[in-house]
Formats: C-alpha cells, sequence, structure tokens
C-alpha cells in the first residue's frame, strides 16, 4: 500500500464525506436565487459551543415600495450523504393537529386581537398564522396525513434492520437547535440599528437533505407498502432546558430539492407575498381584522 493516497482515492475519500454534496445543494439553490453561505456558525445554546450549519441560503421575496415591509425566506440546510435509505411512518391527522402554530415563521404581529364570537364584549388572540388564513395554503397543513416516525435502513449481519439509532438526536434536535439561533440572531433588537427599519416577515424551513432514497409508509392502510417519495415533512415535539415546543423539518432528497422550493415553499411564500401586495396593513396593524 503506498504512503500518499492517489488522485482516484482522494477523490473517493472527499465524496464520501459529502463535502461535495454541500457545495452541490448550495449552488443548486444558488440557482433559485438564494444568497447562499455554507459552514455557517452559530452558537449551541445547550452547550455554549459553535457549531455550523451546512448551507444557509436567504431569499428576499418581497420588499414594498417605501421598505417598510419585507418578506425573508431561509432555508436552513443540514446534508446527510448517507447511503442507505430513510423510512417514514405516516398516518391520518386529528383536529388537534390541524391547530398546531408552526413555531418557524415569524411575523411583525405574532397574534391579533379579535372579538370573541361567543362572548360579548370579550376579545381574543388569534396567532397570525391562521389570522392571515396561511393554513389554507401552506403545503403541510393541506395533507390530511402526518409523518409520525422515521428510521433508517441499516445492515445487520445478513439481514436488514430499521433503526432509528440516535437519529433523533444526531438529525433533528441539531437543526432546530440551528433554527432557534437564526431567530435569535435576527430579532429585530439583534440587528444593527437604522431609521424606520422595516417590518420583516421570516420564512425559516430547517432542510435535511439526504443523499439516499426516501420511502413513506402509511400505516393506517390495509396492506402498507414502502412509496418511493422525495419529500416528507416531519413534525416533532422536543422539551429541553433551552427548547421546547413542536418543531418542523423537511426531509428531501437532493434530487428533490429543486421541487421543493419551487412548488411547495415558492407556492405558499407567494401567497404571502400577494397577500402583502394586496393588504400589507394586515401584515403591519395589530388591530386589523380579515
Amino acid at each position: 500500500m503506498s504512503e500518499k493516497p492517489d488522485t482516484q482515492e482522494i477523490l473517493s475519500a472527499v465524496m464520501a464525506s459529502g463535502y461535495l454534496m454541500e457545495q452541490e445543494v448550495a449552488t443548486l439553490l444558488e440557482t433559485e436565487g438564494f444568497v447562499v453561505t455554507t459552514n455557517r456558525a452559530y452558537t449551541d445554546a445547550d452547550e455554549s459551543k459553535s457549531r455550523e450549519i451546512d448551507v444557509l441560503a436567504m431569499q428576499r421575496a418581497y420588499r414594498n415600495n417605501d421598505g417598510s415591509l419585507e418578506i425573508i425566506v431561509e432555508l436552513i440546510c443540514e446534508c446527510k450523504n448517507n447511503q442507505q435509505p430513510f423510512v417514514f411512518i405516516s398516518r391520518r391527522k386529528n383536529q388537534f393537529d390541524k391547530r398546531r402554530i408552526p413555531e418557524e415563521y415569524v411575523f411583525p404581529v405574532q397574534s391579533y386581537v379579535t372579538p370573541s364570537p361567543d362572548i360579548p364584549n370579550a376579545v381574543r388572540l388569534i396567532p397570525a398564522f391562521f389570522h392571515l388564513g396561511l393554513d389554507q395554503w401552506h403545503y403541510e397543513f393541506l395533507d390530511d396525513m402526518k409523518v409520525v416516525q422515521f428510521c433508517r435502513i441499516l445492515r445487520k449481519g445478513k439481514e436488514w434492520e430499521a433503526s432509528h439509532d440516535d437519529s433523533y438526536i444526531s438529525i433533528f434536535y441539531p437543526i432546530v437547535k440551528a433554527l432557534k439561533a437564526r431567530q435569535d440572531e435576527t430579532k429585530p433588537s439583534n440587528v444593527v440599528d437604522v431609521s424606520n427599519p422595516p417590518k420583516r416577515v421570516r420564512l425559516f424551513f430547517p432542510t435535511v437533505v439526504l443523499n439516499s432514497e426516501i420511502y413513506l409508509i402509511d400505516s393506517s392502510s390495509a396492506k402498507p407498502e414502502p412509496r418511493l417519495v422525495d419529500h416528507v415533512t416531519f413534525v416533532r415535539e422536543i422539551r429541553s432546558p433551552q427548547i421546547t415546543g413542536k418543531y418542523t423539518v423537511e426531509f428531501v432528497t437532493r434530487s428533490g430539492l429543486l421541487s421543493l422550493t419551487r412548488t411547495k415553499i415558492r407556492k405558499f411564500t407567494d401567497r404571502l407575498v400577494k397577500l402583502a401586495e394586496t393588504d400589507p396593513a394586515i401584515l403591519l396593524n395589530k388591530d386589523a381584522t380579515l
């Protein structure tokens, strides 16, 4: 064996590491008009350590004429150069699933005061996501199914085994911590002070880009079978000293990334842009009503 690797061995090692995959994902998102940063540092709130976001892609989807209102889209991407497939399990949603308030979106007005329909002279607080009717346009809320579990298919001896090993800890939790760090970084109080700063809607999409196939199994089916898909949306609850809530992470194949951004994310964003164009007061005024 040579003491030094040849060029093919170097390339094989780099390909296996996933470093090239990160750059491919970055380039794909740049072709979609995103401003992309790779290996973006953030502070782990739990451990007070510096960690990295593989790919951070930002795009200003809207800015009104006087600059008072902006809509910013951010993809926080973790790239996994895995070889074995991920399998997700789904089941039908219940009424509580459709009332979940997405933690990933930040509005100039987070809750709206509206008259109570049941109690005279009383008011109630409605989260912006629902007050603006965005649940009627968001791809995850339009789906009657929800993903409840995922696992990796790994070889164990001569057999294949479904295992989630440390996937929740090593994949889901870190990307949620990256989301929270970005939300904290972009709070108005943390942005350089300027005169008349714009009000911003920030749409964050924590995304895990996989190199392998994704399979989805409908557990409510009489004959459940793995179905090959490009993308699933996974919601999971987290409870820790620093983070509590239900968070959404997009899992997508590398080949399905553009479809996710073009059809699902852009379609949802365009609806919000249309609302900003036709009725900006609804996004800026806490007392506005639909």
